[in-house]
């Protein structure tokens, strides 16, 4: 008999108590931990859409450049690209002239509720991509 209560006193392990304080520690750190990563999720986002615009950008620049893609003018101001209507065309409509050439695909915005990249033309014949009513391009100083 006092063998079976040694060897029941000698059993290594943790108690419930000891378990529970680790498993409330670990849910301190969850709550902690899980805004955080959602804050990087949303950010990685925003930077994703920034670089997707200037890589459009970039992309509408070099077909203006090498006459794929050519300005409407009026009076010496830009009012849009030639074949398209307005001053703001969605990147999808100018795939064909920018897919494959240019670029692979064109992307879609992750950061805002939008379904398409709006490629502007300024008066003064400079682009700006936004979407969501959000600009990306051309990129601004953000301060990160």
């Amino acid at each position: 008999m006092k063998d079976i209560k040694k060897s029941l006193k000698s059993t290594k392990g943790f108690t419930l108590i000891e378990l529970i304080v680790i498993i409330a520690i670990l849910a301190v750190l969850a709550v902690i931990a899980v805004p955080r990563l959602v804050g990087y999720q949303e950010r990685a986002r925003a930077s994703t859409d920034r670089n997707n615009a200037s890589i459009i950008g970039n992309a509408v620049s070099l077909a203006l450049t090498e006459g794929d893609l050519k300005l409407n003018e009026s009076g010496g101001a830009a009012t849009g690209f030639v074949g398209y209507e307005g001053s703001s065309v969605a990147a999808s409509a100018l795939s064909d002239v920018l897919v494959p050439k240019y670029l692979e695909s064109i992307p879609k915005p992750q950061s805002v509720a939008a379904d398409d990249f709006t490629v502007n033309v300024n008066t003064n014949g400079t682009i700006s991509i936004t979407a969501g009513g959000e600009t990306f391009y051309p990129l601004t100083d953000t301060g990160e």
